[in-house]
């Protein structure tokens, strides 16, 4: 959004905060994957913050270098969502905020192109990296 920067601004005046993650606005003119993208996607990150799991996205993300350096940075071990891992280190040190004033946008080529096979792959790695704690078994193609 044209104020995501000032977002982060304010955001970034309470010391205790080390990362914060926002909502995301899909590049799709599908209804269903704007909604999908919307008012679910931003729930279920919602729900990760409510039950402490905070799953930062790496579309929509800010870590105050210290905090990134203290925890030594991304994980390459984690070839999928080694932003989901960052971000559940990050709340080990310091305080994780979801804001709904971080707007992004980013692409929904994944879902669109396979949605059962993405939403496979993404569940498989949420229940390694939030609750197993280690690497999941998929890699994902870097799409560009």
């Amino acid at each position: 959004s044209p104020d995501w920067l000032l977002a982060i601004k304010e955001i970034f005046k309470d010391e205790k905060i080390v990362a914060a993650t926002g909502t995301a606005d899909m590049d799709t003119t599908s209804k269903l994957f704007n909604w999908l993208s919307g008012d679910v996607y931003e729930g279920f990150v919602k729900f990760n913050f409510l039950i402490g799991k905070p799953h930062i996205t790496g579309f929509n993300l800010v870590v105050r270098r210290s905090a990134f350096e203290k925890v030594g940075g991304v994980d390459e071990k984690f070839t999928m969502s080694s932003d989901i891992d960052l971000g559940l280190r990050l709340g080990k040190i310091g305080k994780v905020v979801f804001s709904s004033k971080l707007k992004a946008v980013t692409s929904f080529r994944r879902w669109e192109e396979s949605p059962f096979k993405t939403f496979y792959s993404y569940f498989k790695s949420y229940i390694y990296v939030i609750w197993l704690r280690k690497p999941p078994p998929v890699h994902q193609n870097i799409v560009r």
